[in-house]
């Protein structure tokens, strides 16, 4: 995917007083707010993770012929 690529924005992060306000934009809108930086990032490599996880093949189901074969 290239870096001007839309869909490699993972978040918009707002500064608001002391904390930091994240709006996730990939893997479900839903905003949180932070106390750092760091723990932004730390939150930002487990959803990276979990999708990573995720787009792994299928586990293949073991085939059998239909009833009306037997």
């Amino acid at each position: 995917m290239s870096p001007n690529d839309a869909e490699s924005v993972l978040a918009y992060v707002e500064r608001k007083g002391e904390r930091y306000r994240v709006t996730w934009v990939r893997g479900g809108r839903s905003a949180v707010s932070f106390e750092s930086l760091d723990d932004i990032l730390r939150a930002a490599a487990a959803r990276v993770n979990a999708e990573t996880s995720r787009r792994r093949k299928p586990v293949t189901i073991a085939h059998r012929p239909p009833l009306a074969a037997i």
